[in-house]
């Protein structure tokens, strides 16, 4: 162990002992440990936001859609595109029939109606690329209704409509009849439970039916609307939708991301992220001044023992050495802290997660996910700001003169 750091630690040692250094010294790392713990806790919500909301997305949706510009155009029997479920990235695909239309529940004053989106889904593949048929109240079992074709209904769809799993509701939509005519459509369906993929939004728009009763009820024995396709890694949306849309008639097909579809939502948690981070910087900076301020006072009331081990012979370098492995010990004492506080509170907040108004931030509750990059990037950032707090501390120490040091009440006088 080198002098200066030895010396660094004995007066950290006796600062514990002393009392106004000692409280200064105390006061100095607690700043440290709270700014850490702040961004800690604070980047975890976010990141947990960020990472709860993209696995919903992607695990309750499809990764990339496949959609036929011509409803009904996918050719569900001649298998004409399976060579998109075995493309690089794809790790699933399924057949979909998408129709917008209003959904309607019991009967004149309590007649209640949503607009809805109505996704007719294969129960036997849909589960290799979402997990809307796990997230079944009651467990899924089959789309067959005692008296008819059954339907899943959002769980907040649900509600709004004050349906329960043995009622039937209505579908009305427009269909497209010879050249610009439309007719309309009316079709009962047996509830059959509910579904909570955990999105408000998802939850309150979508309803599920077989393939089969969506082809008879709305593209009159025509094939599907599209493939729904689940990816081996998120990341590789770009690429599969890049390779997808070199291989089919743009004029034919759509080709269109998780990011593409929802790129609002992650442009608008990074930019709160930024936000986030230039705000609650000024806590760590705060927190180094709060340093700087406690090392100019510890030099200042340190000064004759300065002058001592100048006059003893040691070197400007080692003085310096010394009062700043001081007050980076002191910084790295507070982020050890603060990154234990940090831990402590984000595994309370993970365990009792906050709620939160689906409606406005598309999910219910509020996730804490706290990663190693996380805590090494502000531990890091922590050190580094204490670290350059220590300059103008230091040069002050560097700056003293033996004699002049050593003057003073008790000192040696010139």
């Amino acid at each position: 162990m080198s002098f200066s750091l030895w010396l660094a630690l004995q007066h950290l040692a006796r600062a514990r002992r002393s009392g106004f250094l000692g409280r200064v010294s105390i006061l100095a790392a607690c700043g440290v440990a709270v700014g850490v713990a702040t961004l800690l806790t604070v980047f975890a919500f976010v990141q947990g936001f960020q990472t709860e909301v993209l696995a919903l997305l992607t695990d309750m949706n499809p990764g990339v859609f496949v959609t036929a510009t011509e409803r009904g155009a996918l050719d569900l029997e001649s298998g004409g595109l399976d060579w998109i479920a075995a493309a690089p990235g794809v790790a699933g695909a399924s057949p979909f029939i998408q129709q917008k239309g209003v959904l309607t529940s019991g009967e004149g004053s309590a007649l209640r109606l949503r607009g809805i989106i109505l996704r007719g889904v294969d129960p036997v593949r849909e589960p290799a690329v979402t997990r809307v048929l796990a997230a079944c109240d009651p467990p899924f079992a089959g789309f067959a209704g005692p008296e008819g074709p059954g339907v899943l209904l959002g769980a907040a769809l649900a509600e709004e409509l004050g349906v329960l799993p043995g009622e039937t509701v209505t579908f009305t939509t427009l269909l497209e009849a010879k050249g610009t005519e439309r007719r309309a459509s009316h079709s009962r369906f047996f509830v059959l439970g509910t579904v909570r993929t955990g999105l408000y939004e998802f939850d309150r728009r979508f309803a599920y039916i077989e393939l089969g009763a969506a082809r008879r009820a709305f593209r009159a024995g025509q094939g599907g609307d599209g493939l729904g396709l689940r990816l081996a890694s998120v990341e590789a949306a770009p690429a599969v939708v890049a390779l997808l849309r070199g291989r089919l008639s743009p004029t034919a097909w759509q080709v269109a991301s998780w990011q593409d579809l929802n790129g609002e939502i992650f442009r608008w948690i990074r930019t709160m992220r930024s936000v986030l981070f230039l705000a609650l910087s000024l806590i760590i900076l705060v927190a180094g001044f709060n340093i700087a301020g406690s090392m100019t006072i510890i030099v200042t009331e340190r000064s004759r023992e300065i002058g001592l081990l100048l006059a003893l012979g040691a070197s400007r370098a080692t003085v310096l050495a010394v009062y700043l492995l001081e007050g980076w010990l002191l910084g790295l004492v507070g982020v050890l802290a603060g990154g234990l506080l940090g831990a402590g509170l984000i595994a309370w907040f993970s365990a009792h997660p906050l709620p939160l108004p689906g409606e406005v931030y598309f999910i219910d509750h509020l996730p804490a996910r706290l990663t190693p990059a996380l805590v090494l990037s502000i531990a890091g950032a922590a050190v580094l700001v204490a670290f350059f707090a220590l300059v103008l501390p230091g040069l002050e120490a560097l700056r003293r003169r033996p004699l002049d040091s050593l003057q003073g009440e008790g000192g040696i006088r010139a």
